[in-house]
């Protein structure tokens, strides 16, 4: 019975190292077809900008629309809390840490994963959509960005009396180059598994409820690595 049990979690240990070395293989050489200029040919090109448009710019008006109401209510209670605790001197830095750093990479990889019906991809067909889940997630996470914090005026202006100027200010002013690289990258690597993981689960007749799955335990160990680094540069 011990040596029955023994034998099955040597098993599985062994499957589940071997099948996240196929997978981080697999995203290696994704990885360097992007980074290869020879990939790009002409039906690379058009199969990006259909994807583009189909993932991005159509749902541009309702991601705007949920931009706007997280950003009136998930900063207008992050404003309460903040004068709650007397903290109004550090408002700024709270709304764009909590924006740029942790909010809207994440909203806007899982809004566009859950909203796309992710089809079996096919190998000639892995570059573009690999490609435009990047693109995708960058752009709409900077959109989501903006959208958010300005949707947060609202709230500023009518419960605090707050003007644009003041505003505005307060928010230039928490903005660090640090903030802007950090969306940047969570909003790149989020494209990336977002697109990878359904193409390869395609490749390896994976069931594809389970994407999602992966792809929520793949942000997650990106969140811990990011703020392990943040940690890191700050102490330095």
């Amino acid at each position: 019975m011990v040596l029955r049990f023994i034998e099955s979690v040597g098993e599985r240990t062994i499957n589940f190292f071997s099948s996240s070395y196929e997978a981080l293989f697999f995203s290696f050489t994704i990885l360097l077809n992007l980074l290869n200029p020879k990939s790009y040919n002409t039906q690379t090109q058009k199969n990006l900008i259909t994807k583009i448009y189909h993932s991005s710019i159509v749902i541009i008006p309702h991601f705007i629309a949920i931009a706007f109401v997280f950003g009136s209510i998930i900063i207008g209670t992050l404003i309460l809390l903040a004068t709650e605790y007397s903290m109004q001197d550090k408002i700024g830095s709270i709304i764009v840490t909590f924006v740029l750093n942790e909010f809207s990479a994440i909203f806007t990889v899982l809004f566009v994963t859950l909203r796309s019906s992710k089809k079996e991809v096919l190998q000639e067909n892995a570059l573009s959509s690999v490609l435009s889940g990047v693109v995708s997630v960058l752009t709409l996470s900077i959109l989501f960005a903006l959208v958010m914090i300005m949707s947060g005026y609202i709230f500023t202006f009518f419960f605090m009396g707050m003007d644009f100027h003041t505003f505005k200010y307060i928010i230039f002013t928490a903005i660090e180059i640090q903030n802007i690289v950090v969306l940047l990258f969570k909003s790149i690597v989020f494209g990336f598994i977002a697109t990878v993981i359904p193409i390869y689960s395609a490749t390896k007749n994976i069931k594809k409820n389970r994407n999602i799955a992966k792809i929520l335990i793949s942000i997650f160990f990106i969140e811990i690595i990011s703020l392990l680094l943040l940690k890191v540069t700050n102490a330095i």
